[in-house]
């Protein structure tokens, strides 16, 4: 039985713009997108510049904020935010990055990589692998992992399958976090008992819909430079993992991408003998460990805590 703090933290989800967003269809997702002024980058808040140093960098001409601890660091995280590869980080993540940063004592690189419609997920992904090969002049291979949530999980993926198929001189991180992974595409005809279940988890989740899933692949093959590593935005969770890092997936039963993650992204990762540790959130929803005043939440983020220290 969920906590009465999950109870309300889901009834709040359901009144904010996010939902009716992500089920807008691609027309008028369009217009949003095209019609809506684009928010600045929102710049690290008091309770982070208070605490911890602060840098800001230029990756690719994208800003990439590093937050350090004021005593000895431990290593680095890279952290990729969520938000259906159209919005910008929100304070949600600022919080994540703060406490990551306390309770690990490494830095942590927030890098606010380019959105859609403005771009192609190529140029998302080599804005953020620019950003890890700044980090492994600083720093080991050995002493970084990286975190992604949602679409931020979706490039972490991307990312990592780019450097193992083209550039296997650059050397994969320690460890890979996914929370709530999203997939751009699925095949209906190939996973039909999949998709079903995913349709039959739709109402119970409170972000996310299985028409989103359309749309943004519908805008990814738009804004698409067509080379072959845009293909590795292609059924994300299939594929060749062979060379990934120890993995950590994170994901609720309440969010459409959890039987994506149960059937297809775990085992295909399995079997390409990474080792795999699957946290299910019962009855939870898309991105519940990032969830603050939730005790579920607090559980779930302590283990990724966990995780992000080794």
């Amino acid at each position: 039985m969920v906590s009465l703090q999950y109870k309300i933290a889901e009834v709040i989800a359901k009144f904010l713009p996010v939902k009716r967003i992500f089920e807008m269809p691609l027309g008028e997702m369009k217009t949003y997108l095209t019609s809506r002024k684009r928010k600045p980058v929102m710049k690290p808040p008091a309770f982070i510049v208070c605490k911890y140093s602060v840098s800001e960098l230029t990756v690719s001409g994208e800003l990439c904020y590093v937050v350090e601890p004021r005593r000895e660091k431990k290593g680095a995280v890279l952290f990729l935010h969520g938000g259906g590869l159209i919005m910008e980080a929100h304070i949600g993540h600022w919080l994540v990055v703060s406490k990551i940063v306390a309770r690990t004592g490494k830095a942590v690189w927030f890098v606010h990589y380019p959105l859609l419609p403005e771009c192609s997920v190529t140029d998302m992904n080599m804005v953020v692998l620019s950003a890890y090969r700044r980090m492994i002049e600083r720093y080991p291979a050995s002493a970084i992992s990286i975190i992604g949530d949602s679409a931020g999980a979706a490039i972490a993926m991307g990312v990592l399958k780019f450097i193992r198929g083209y550039r296997p001189d650059i050397p994969v991180p320690a460890r890979l976090v996914l929370v709530s992974p999203g997939e751009l595409m699925i095949d209906e005809e190939k996973h039909p008992e999949i998709v079903r279940e995913m349709r039959e988890i739709d109402p119970r989740d409170v972000i996310l819909n299985v028409g989103l899933i359309g749309t943004l692949n519908a805008l990814r093959i738009e804004t698409s430079v067509h080379d072959e590593e845009d293909t590795l935005s292609d059924q994300l969770f299939e594929g060749d993992f062979t060379g990934f890092p120890p993995t950590a997936v994170f994901v609720g039963t309440n969010e459409i991408f959890y039987p994506l993650a149960r059937e297809i992204l775990v085992p295909s990762m399995r079997a390409a003998g990474v080792d795999v540790d699957f946290i299910v959130g019962q009855d939870m929803c898309h991105e519940w460990p990032y969830i603050p005043f939730v005790p579920e939440s607090a559980r779930a983020l302590n283990q990724v805590m966990e995780i992000l220290r080794r």
